[in-house]
């Protein structure tokens, strides 16, 4: 008789309250937050408002140099930006 073994989506890492917080310029009702997982291996990224529900991205620790390489890399000098920085937009959640 085999054995049988039930199929699982991988899991979800979890994490515990953000680490960071920043508050959207155009809302400070709204804002980004940041959460390691407790191994350290994804850090996740939410945005949404401050007392209510969020979106959330969650990267792979390796990601997240990428990622602040392209935030830092891809900015412009400061006072050379021709208008304000855009409000940061609410992001609709995909079902699972």
């Amino acid at each position: 008789m085999a054995d049988v073994v039930p199929l699982r989506r991988p899991s979800r890492p979890e994490f515990g309250p953000p680490a960071a917080s920043f508050s959207d310029v155009a809302d400070p009702a709204r804002a980004l937050s940041v959460a390691w997982s407790p191994d350290a291996r994804s850090v996740r990224l939410g945005i949404g408002t401050t007392e209510g529900p969020f979106s959330a991205l969650v990267l792979d620790a390796d990601d997240v140099l990428d990622l602040v390489r392209a935030l830092v890399d891809g900015l412009p000098a400061p006072g050379t930006t021709p208008r304000p920085p855009a409000p940061v937009l609410p992001l609709v959640p995909r079902g699972d």
